[in-house]
């Protein structure tokens, strides 16, 4: 395994070879469902060979995912023996067909488990079926759901608020419902602290507050929406509306734009804060935060406003200030002081209005760069050139919206669309990667006009791949690549920058490109580690395992567990926030209750 984790095409599990004939009673799959569920043990024959089972904390109080039939009964029977499945219930039963070629019965199934710890878990799944070449029957996948502890609130269904404010100290404001016991000014006293109310941060703090925590969520500027409003002014999501919900309702106006732009989702984060009357501190930065063994706790010291500094204590530190976000990654081009024209990173990056008429660069071919690329463009400037490194995977807007508006719209409910979030990796990955295929054979003339002027187009790579293993590094066109195609923006690929001249950028082979502005756009700094030293300090940073990058069972390396005791690292697409943030509450709340997940006990 690499920086990068395990290569998710090199995974076990495989899509059905085959389709499900569109006349099959269902019935009968439900009753077998519900006959094997119910048997006390999974038979190895019950199940093909390359079967997968995904399991979100349901029985074995982790993220897991296990491959092959006889792994799978195995760790099927001796949980179920120390969990005490019962009340099992199979739903109606459907055919699936995500891609052409390959079909399967999904039957959807709840049940409770009464562990030894003597918390009732409610719990949904899946179960997969397939007719193999005999004609049977036989389990293809499993997917398990932790939903909540029975009589301990649910991480989906919100508490009842009035309307409440941000204030810039605290926006909990309640209407009698709640009965827990809120922190008052002077008792600092949490269950949980979240550091960062970006999208991860407010997933994370309404699923706490929908369980009753003892909570606070840390924002240490005076505005929410700093990656969306604080960046360059074009910037806007380049996934469809509804596919960035935050955790609950609807988060955006139905006649809100589809790809939203920067104002509107900092527009909705302020809007989701007092909907759900969140307890959130603004001007609340975090200056330090230590372990303190003895009491499992951590302290931290928060500057309020910058003035008066609170400390605070809890049992389990959050830190969401989003990984890849806040810290650019800088390539150091040699001789950047001897440049006389304007130099800047990404980061800092706003708009190209002052630069009518001159000449533009930008380093990089990611999404901030063909943003950046185009607004120079259309602002005016004389000429454009984007600096490309190696191939670059572009993927048309109207793909994404056609591959996520199918779940993720105003008919189904996002809880529900979710539920594709918990099937294997592999296997979601597998169908992003058919259809990316077949559109890429399709219109690979969208393709061949950028390689034509010299872009290089990586075609084989789907977008899941760059961001489970990369969290980055490719370009869903919202509108640069027909400028680049027209020759507006033009492009330099493949040969190394050198260094810097008094006039412009000098590359490998010779050649100079003179330039008034450049831009560096290479990214920002993916290790999390880095920007989590800065709140609990490099050595304790240094011990911690890497973050982002799949494990050898296909998993998020620290993203559903502690990072080391009473520590989270928390970030990921709004998708990704809004799904995850369901198991880290859980988890925590699993703890607070003392009978703490498997997920907890292994970082303890």
């Amino acid at each position: 395994m690499n920086s990068l984790g395990v290569k998710i095409g090199s995974l076990p599990g495989n899509l059905p070879p085959k389709l499900i004939p569109e006349d099959t009673k269902i019935g009968p799959i439900e009753d077998l469902a519900q006959q094997t569920l119910e048997s006390g043990t999974l038979d190895p024959k019950a199940l093909q060979t390359d079967a997968l089972w995904r399991d979100h904390f349901a029985l074995t109080g982790q993220v897991r995912t296990f491959a092959g039939k006889e792994k799978i009964a195995e760790e099927w029977n001796n949980q179920i023996k120390s969990r005490r499945l019962s009340a099992i219930k199979t739903k109606a039963g459907q055919i699936v067909q995500p891609v052409p070629g390959s079909s399967w019965v999904d039957v959807p199934f709840s049940f409770t488990t009464n562990p030894d710890s003597g918390l009732v878990d409610n719990s949904t799944g899946l179960v997969s079926y397939v007719v193999d070449d005999d004609g049977e029957w036989k389990i293809w996948g499993l997917v398990t759901i932790l939903e909540n502890f029975e009589g301990h609130g649910h991480p989906d269904v919100p508490r009842q608020h009035s309307a409440g404010q941000v204030n810039g100290h605290t926006n909990s404001i309640t209407n009698g419902v709640d009965n827990r016991e809120k922190p008052s000014e002077t008792d600092y006293d949490f269950d949980v602290i979240v550091v960062g109310a970006g999208q991860c941060g407010l997933s994370l703090a309404g699923r706490l507050d929908a369980l009753g925590l003892r909570y606070v969520l840390l924002e240490k500027r005076s505005y929410l929406g700093k990656n969306w409003i604080g960046r360059y002014e074009s910037v806007r999501q380049h996934t469809v509306r509804e596919y960035n919900n935050l955790p609950f309702d609807r988060t955006w106006k139905p006649d809100d734009p589809t790809l939203l732009p920067g104002k509107i989702v900092a527009n909705g984060f302020d809007n989701y804060v007092r909907k759900y009357g969140l307890n959130l501190w603004m001007n609340a930065e975090t200056t330090r935060a230590d372990w303190v063994p003895g009491n499992r706790t951590w302290s931290l010291d928060v500057s309020m406003n910058d003035a008066e500094i609170r400390t605070l204590v809890c049992r389990h530190l959050v830190i969401s200030t989003g990984a890849g976000f806040g810290i650019d990654n800088d390539p150091k081009i040699p001789g950047a002081e001897q440049y006389k024209g304007i130099l800047l990173h990404s980061g800092a990056y706003k708009h190209s209005r002052d630069w009518i008429a001159k000449d533009g660069i930008v380093v990089g071919s990611g999404t901030m760069a063909h943003d950046i690329a185009e607004d120079m463009y259309r602002a005016g400037l004389r000429s454009v050139y984007m600096i490309q490194r190696g191939r670059t995977c572009v993927y048309p807007i109207e793909w994404v919206i056609k591959g996520q508006a199918g779940l993720f719209n105003l008919d189904i409910p996002t809880a529900i669309a979710d539920i594709s979030q918990a099937r294997p990796n592999k296997i979601s990955r597998d169908i992003v990667k058919i259809q990316y295929d077949n559109l890429t054979k399709a219109e690979g003339y969208r393709f061949d006009a950028l390689e034509r002027v010299g872009f290089r187009v990586d075609r084989t790579t789907p977008l899941m791949d760059n961001i489970l293993q990369r969290y980055g590094g490719y370009y869903v066109d919202i509108g640069a690549s027909a400028h680049i195609a027209r020759g507006e923006i033009q492009v330099k690929s493949g040969i190394p920058i050198t260094n810097f001249t008094p006039d412009g950028l000098k590359f490998e082979d010779g050649t100079e490109l003179k330039s008034d502005v450049v831009v560096i756009a290479t990214g920002q700094d993916h290790d999390y580690r880095n920007q989590v030293a800065l709140i609990v300090g490099k050595e304790f940073a240094s011990k911690l395992g890497e973050y982002w990058g799949l494990n050898e069972e296909g998993e998020v390396r620290n993203v559903m567990r502690p990072a080391a005791p009473g520590l989270w690292m928390f970030g990921g697409t709004a998708p990704q926030a809004r799904f995850w943030s369901k198991f880290v509450a859980l988890s925590i709340q699993s703890d607070i209750l003392g009978k703490p997940l498997e997920c907890v006990q292994l970082a303890g």
